[in-house]
């Protein structure tokens, strides 16, 4: 909510006939790991689908994020939050970066 009113947009409860309307789901979020000889990885993958109407036109993208860490020990439960939560925010700043996304909601 704050991204979008730093972006200058007024934020209201839901309303299907709201126009504009951004929809923001959650689409993808992994986390695994891999065993090498002398290392392991993990790998945490993240994906978002937006999709913004306004009247009878409509903006759809997906935005993705890829990250791989080689780890020699297994990792603690902090760093794994930190990583999830860096590849999070990749997409959201993909997101909140789009300057057609943004464009197309002004307009």
């Amino acid at each position: 909510m704050t991204g979008l009113q730093k972006k200058g947009f007024n934020v209201v409860d839901y309303a299907a006939d709201a126009s504009p309307r951004l929809t923001v789901e959650v689409r993808g979020l992994e986390y695994s790991t891999s065993q090498g000889f002398w290392t392991g990885g993990v790998k945490i993958e993240s994906a978002l689908k937006v999709q913004a109407v306004r009247g009878t036109e409509s903006f759809d993208q997906m935005y993705r994020s890829n990250k791989e860490e080689r780890v020699v020990v297994v990792p603690t439960a902090a760093t794994n939050e930190q990583w999830i939560n860096s590849s999070l925010s990749d997409v959201l700043n993909q997101l909140f970066g789009d300057i057609g996304l943004f464009r197309f909601l002004a307009e």
